[in-house]
């Protein structure tokens, strides 16, 4: 970069580190570590059980800090496991964590749809259409790169055989975020 213009996919990042940052920020005034707020929002918001794989999938959180979320959770008495289908137990609220969701988490939910209140239906058509063009663009892009061995410093990078590709997490339309997912 020549210092003298900013490139829009840096003006970009610097916007989504910034609403991390701030969803970072709502988390801790809520008194909720990062993962346990995603999870406790996307519970809420889809009004549905969901296994651990299920969130791992559409959050990108790892396996362990899911599963720590989860058992720090069910200790406080937010959640139960259920049966789902076969090894995957459904993560659902308790009537405490319905609570914790009507008290906490809708508020918050119900101030980020204010935000969208004030834009045209236009406006936030366009801004849904734009991030879902977005999102399918890096997908195709992410699935097309070669998968490389982890980079060490001083060491050549090398380029490993094509693993298959998962497909994405595919929600109903009735189970899909009516504002989208806790970032």
């Amino acid at each position: 970069m020549d210092g003298k213009s900013v490139s829009m996919i840096h003006k970009f990042n610097i916007v989504t580190d910034e609403i991390d940052m701030l969803y970072h920020q709502a988390s801790a005034k809520m008194g909720f570590p990062d993962s346990e707020m995603r999870i406790l929002y996307m519970l809420c918001d889809y009004n549905a059980g969901m296994s651990q794989q299920d969130i791992i999938d559409i959050t990108g959180m790892s396996k362990q800090t899911v599963n720590s979320s989860v058992n720090r959770m069910g200790k406080a008495g937010w959640i139960t496991l259920g049966e789902r289908s076969g090894h995957r137990k459904e993560i659902l609220l308790t009537p405490e964590g319905r609570q914790v969701c009507d008290a906490i988490i809708r508020p918050f939910m119900e101030q980020e749809e204010q935000i969208f209140a004030g834009w045209t239906r236009e406006e936030k058509q366009i801004f849904l259409d734009l991030n879902q063009r977005y999102k399918e663009a890096l997908r195709t892009m992410v699935q097309a790169m070669p998968r490389r061995n982890q980079y060490r410093s001083g060491t050549d990078i090398e380029v490993l055989p094509e693993t298959e590709v998962l497909p994405e997490t595919v929600l109903p339309e009735n189970e899909k975020s009516q504002n989208g997912v806790f970032r």
